[in-house]
């Protein structure tokens, strides 16, 4: 998997595209894999694909909120990580990410993907 699959940790999701990952994470899913082997860190398990699908999901969706209503980007910088969240190590990847999926979700509000 790579660095495609983050077990217990804020996985790095700026410059990429999350559709197309969570288009991967249930390919991969739909093989029922026993184990799979990550880049870093320990040895997933099918769940392991569900959990980290749920948080590319979340994060995107908080971006969207935040776009769909009118929030200014900065409120990110203030942001607690959601639950079950909260505890994952690399949580600087946190902002990152919902800075990159609010810039992704802006543009799409413009007509322009990023």
């Amino acid at each position: 998997m790579s660095d495609l699959l983050f077990i217990g940790h804020h996985p790095y999701l700026g410059g990429g595209d999350p559709e197309r990952l969570l288009h991967i994470l249930e390919t991969v899913s739909e093989i029922a894999p026993k184990v799979l082997v990550r880049g870093h860190g320990p040895v997933g398990i099918a769940d392991s694909l569900t959990q980290m699908g749920r948080y590319v999901e979340c994060m995107d969706g908080l971006a969207h909120k935040l776009v769909e209503d009118g929030e200014a980007e900065e409120t990110i910088d203030a942001m607690a990580v959601p639950e079950p969240y909260d505890d994952w190590l690399f949580a600087a990847f946190f902002p990152v990410n919902m800075h990159f999926l609010y810039q992704r979700r802006l543009g799409e509000q413009r007509g322009v993907v990023i």
